[in-house]
């Protein structure tokens, strides 16, 4: 099965404190607002452990960020359930074409036999 490698910030950490730097260096965030993050120490503790000031500056760049999909920062996040709008657009040499988003797991993976007791998808 595919999925989330990240277990817990405390186990995992640093993970979290790289997505100031990184939302910073694809121009989503001041660059001004991540050097006063950094400047502060806030990317060197762990969350509970956040200054007043550090939460504030970090709650500025999640509000920055917000519209993003924190797993690909080239693409909005899609509002809703992916399943329930998986028709897409786009245009490719003038052409309009459609596509599917996304795949269900037994699209992504077909030799996995499971039945999901949230879903009529089953395989």
């Amino acid at each position: 099965m595919v999925g989330n490698g990240v277990t817990t910030f405390a186990q995992d950490y640093p993970i979290t404190p790289g997505y100031p730097a990184t939302v910073a260096n694809f121009q989503v965030v001041p660059m001004s607002l991540w050097h006063e993050f950094e400047k502060e120490g806030c990317g060197q503790v762990l969350p509970e452990e956040l200054s007043v000031k550090c939460r504030a500056l970090e709650l500025r760049m999640n509000q920055l960020s917000k519209d993003l999909n924190y797993y690909d920062l080239y693409r909005p996040n899609i509002p809703g359930s992916l399943l329930s709008n998986r028709r897409g657009e786009t245009v490719i040499d003038g052409e309009k074409r459609e596509y599917k988003r996304g795949y269900t797991r037994a699209e992504y993976t077909p030799f996995a036999k499971f039945v999901s007791k949230d879903s009529n998808e089953s395989n």
